[in-house]
């Protein structure tokens, strides 16, 4: 077997999100539970957070799991990729001027390296 993960599908609908929760033992998947919670602010906003969280939540309970930690990232759905080495140049040097200022805490893009 390989290494074994959690994964956890989420839908958010209008009025409640929905998450299923499953493992992955090499090939093999298992559904474990699904939990659900109210949908918090507006689709596609960063105030479903917290419905999303809650729902995560519920499910990892009914299933026996302890959640040890949680983060929220952000992931593209489309990717840019930079040929001229201007633009290579650029967006690196803005990156590592994000990554100095002590103000910022993440940085999210969409530039496949």
């Amino acid at each position: 077997m390989g290494d074994m993960k959690y994964v956890a599908g989420v839908d958010i609908g209008n009025a409640t999100t929905e998450v299923a929760l499953a493992k992955i033992d090499g090939q093999d998947i298992e559904f474990l539970t699904s939990g659900i919670g109210p949908t918090t602010g507006i689709k596609g906003t960063l105030q479903n957070i917290s419905g999303v969280f809650m729902s995560l939540k519920n499910a990892l309970e009914k299933a026996g799991i302890t959640m040890a930690s949680a983060e929220v990232t952000m992931i593209p759905q489309t990717y840019v990729t930079l040929t001229d080495e201007a633009d290579i140049t650029n967006i690196g040097r803005i990156l590592d001027l994000l990554d100095d200022d002590d103000d910022v805490q993440e940085v999210y893009h969409n530039w496949e390296e």
